[in-house]
Formats: C-alpha cells, structure tokens, sequence
C-alpha cells in the first residue's frame, strides 16, 4: 500500500502516540462550547491549520461537534497548496496518510467520480490537511476514509466542485462532511487582521460565497483557503436549498500564545442544515 508519511509530525503536532493523544483530549475539553448547536444536522465547517500550539484550541471547537456524531463514509478535506504546486484541483495519490494514530484510507473512488486528477507532489511538505488527520482519528477511532483535495491556484472551480459534491449527497451514495482548511489574516497586527477579517467573517455570515472570494481578491486579505471557504458554501447552499446557518465557534490569533505584533488569525466555523 503507498503510504504518505506525515511531514510536519513533530513540529505542529506532537509525534509520539500516546503524547498526541493527551494533547488532543485536552484541546477538546478545554475547546469554546456551544450547547446549543444542532450537531445532529452538521454539514462541515472552516478549521484553522496551524500548528496545534497556535490554533489547536480553535479547531478543536468544531472537531468537538464530531464526538456526537456517528462517522461519515468520507470526511473531504479542502486545504490550500501553501507551495502553488502542481493541478489547481488535485487529489492526493496516496492510497493512506499515516500519523502518529495510524493509517487512513484515501478515498480515490470518490476521486474519480469527481474527475479530479491524482498526484502526491501537492503534498510534499504540506501541512493543511494534514494536521486535520488526528483530529479525525481522535474523534472517529480508529480511522475514517479522507479525501483530500489541493487548490494551488484558488479558488479553482469553487462553484462546480461544491455543486459535484452536493449532487453524491443528494443522491444518497455517501454520506459526507466537508472540511475548509484555513487561517485567515497573516502578520498584521492583531486589531489589522480583526477588521481584515470582518470582512471576510461577514461575507460568510451572510452565506454569500462570491463575496467571500470577491473580498479577498480585492482587498488582498491573506485568508490561504478561501477557495475551500467558498467551496464548502456552495456545497452547503445546494444541500440545505440554502437554508444552512453558519455559526462562529472560536476566534483567536497567534499573539495570545506569543505576543507579538504581527499575528495570524484563526476562525472557526460550523455549518448546519436547518431542521
């Protein structure tokens, strides 16, 4: 079996098991909480991808949301391309990912339903989809088919995709969930990427996709996976005849574990379908 071997282990997660595993299970019990989400019509949602030091405790508020579901027969994990490398779309060819936790499958068959092309240099060094594979193996044990999907050039065919993957959805053959890989505002000071990112915040509060897209473009707001983002709304619009309500779950940047003046921002985001 072709095995892709985590590459930023180590460095923005732990690489020892058990160690892995006590950090993850403290994120999600010390993670922002809000009982009063509908989990049960979960349809994915935007998580942040830096090392966990800095935005573990944010992606834990949606990873969190999963420990109530039952698991999905594919979680999709849209992530940018940080290198630019390779297709604008791609699916890594590798049949697993390994962690720490173990192996999970890739889902190729969906893949090729998609049309998408196969090819494993998008993920050298890649850490976007990577550091969401624990998570996923934590909540959803022992393991849960993944497919991750690259954007090099965002936002590739944001539209087209997320309508592809509501069409699987609707039909009833897999059951899915969708994960936007994404930081929003890079090395601003933290009150420059606050109101940077309002912008973007608003965009999606307001389940406007091409304004997500539109805004970033023009303002030049350093959110890496607002391809993803609009992905994800798309796909949400359609599955939900754009009935879905996005909730903020956590917010926070990298200046409040080390201050400094100029820091990422993290937002995360639930989709749910309503009743």
């Amino acid at each position: 079996m072709n095995i892709r071997r985590p590459a930023v282990a180590g460095r923005f997660y732990p690489d020892d098991k058990d160690e892995l595993q006590n950090y993850i299970q403290e994120l999600l019990r010390d993670c922002k909480k809000n009982p009063h989400l509908r989990v049960q019509n979960l349809i994915g949602g935007v998580v942040p991808h830096a090392g966990y030091m800095f935005s573990g405790i944010h992606a834990a508020s949606f990873f969190y949301l999963l420990k109530a579901l039952s698991p999905p027969d594919v979680v999709v994990i849209l992530h940018p391309s940080h290198s630019g490398r390779g297709h604008d779309l791609c699916v890594d060819a590798h049949e697993g990912w390994r962690t720490p936790l173990g192996v999970v499958p890739v889902m190729h068959s969906l893949a090729h339903k998609l049309n998408l092309p196969l090819s494993t240099a998008e993920q050298l060094n890649e850490h976007s989809a990577e550091v969401m594979v624990p998570f996923l193996q934590h909540v959803f044990f022992p393991e849960i088919p993944i497919l991750p999907i690259s954007y090099a050039h965002q936002p590739g065919n944001a539209r087209q995709l997320g309508e592809k993957f509501a069409e699987i959805t609707q039909s009833g053959e897999l059951d899915m969930l969708l994960v936007a890989s994404s930081d929003f505002s890079h090395f601003l000071t933290p009150e420059e990427g606050f109101r940077a990112d309002q912008v973007v915040v608003n965009a999606i509060l307001e389940k406007d996709a091409a304004q997500v897209v539109d805004k970033v473009r023009k303002q030049d707001i350093s959110v890496c996976g607002f391809g993803p983002i609009a992905t994800l709304m798309y796909y949400a619009q359609e599955v939900s005849q754009d009935t879905y309500e996005p909730h903020m779950l956590s917010r926070g940047h990298s200046g409040e574990i080390i201050p400094s003046e100029e820091v990422v921002d993290y937002v995360s985001f639930g989709f749910f379908d309503s009743p």
